[in-house]
């Protein structure tokens, strides 16, 4: 009887580890404090410090990133720094990041990447936003398709420069990737991004 109820409780414990591990979520908080880790971002809170990165008047090597979840700073990231132009509609935000990054590479070049977060009230609204940004790609040569998760990518690779773009829906969170740079080399936080949340590289289409 005891070696019966020993193995019904181990048949729980593994069933809810099986569970736990299939609700996890890619596009998490978490994984942006680890890529923000790994990258070696300096955290702040300073939205006025993270509007000048992103609007491109800081000085180079600007590495910093904030997120914040069920406060009016996660509010604030949408609103301030991500909509500063009033381009989308209003959203009620539940938890949100931004990671930007200015740096010089090895050739004395700049290069620019950010990464944004969003976790929307409802699933409805976070596919409502994800479209709208997935269209703004228009006849832009891109990659579409639908998984475990949603995305859009795009890869621009000129004479002088590589673009690479990258947007994802999974539930109620929407997370955007984009950075302009030099070579294929010179995109660390993109990289990491795609890699600790397990999303396609935009450079994957190339």
């Amino acid at each position: 009887m005891n070696l019966l109820k020993k193995t019904a409780a181990g048949i729980l414990v593994l069933v809810f580890a099986l569970a736990g591990t299939a609700c996890s979520k890619r596009l998490s908080l978490d994984n942006v404090t680890k890529v923000a880790e790994e990258c070696g971002l300096e955290q702040t809170e300073d939205l006025s410090r993270i509007l000048n990165d992103v609007s491109g008047t800081q000085d180079y090597n600007e590495q910093v990133f904030c997120y914040a979840e069920k406060t009016e700073l996660a509010q604030q990231i949408y609103d301030v720094v991500y909509n500063r132009s009033n381009t989308y509609p209003k959203h009620e935000i539940q938890s949100a990041a931004v990671m930007y990054t200015n740096a010089i590479n090895g050739e004395g070049k700049a290069v620019r990447e950010n990464a944004y977060l969003f976790t929307f009230k409802s699933g409805k609204k976070a596919s409502e936003f994800y479209q709208m940004l997935a269209d703004e790609f228009g006849v832009l040569e891109h990659a579409e398709g639908k998984d475990k998760y949603q995305y859009t990518l795009y890869l621009g690779v000129g004479e002088k420069n590589v673009v690479q773009q990258g947007i994802y829906l999974e539930g109620k969170t929407v997370v955007i990737v984009s950075g302009i740079g030099y070579g294929m080399n010179d995109f660390m936080l993109v990289d990491r991004c795609c890699k600790e949340m397990d999303i396609l590289s935009p450079e994957s289409i190339k």
